[in-house]
């Protein structure tokens, strides 16, 4: 699970201290937050199976309105 705002910075940082990794899927910036990278169909190009996006990691997506409801 990825907290709204989280940067791929501090996910890739937190994933590394617990000998976890996104693999192939790491966009080259990482400044840009995660959902931010998925909502502005930062999916990749490959339709392979090898999960060379980020998008072939999002098991499911809530979505928040204005109002915070879910």
């Amino acid at each position: 699970n990825v907290q709204p705002g989280v940067t791929f910075s501090t996910l890739n940082e937190y994933l590394f201290n617990n000998s976890k990794s996104l693999g192939y899927a790491v966009p080259g910036f990482g400044d840009i937050s995660v959902g931010g990278f998925v909502a502005n169909g930062g999916h990749g190009s490959n339709a392979g199976p090898e999960g060379a996006s980020i998008i072939s990691l999002v098991q499911s997506i809530d979505k928040m309105d204005q109002r915070g409801r879910v």
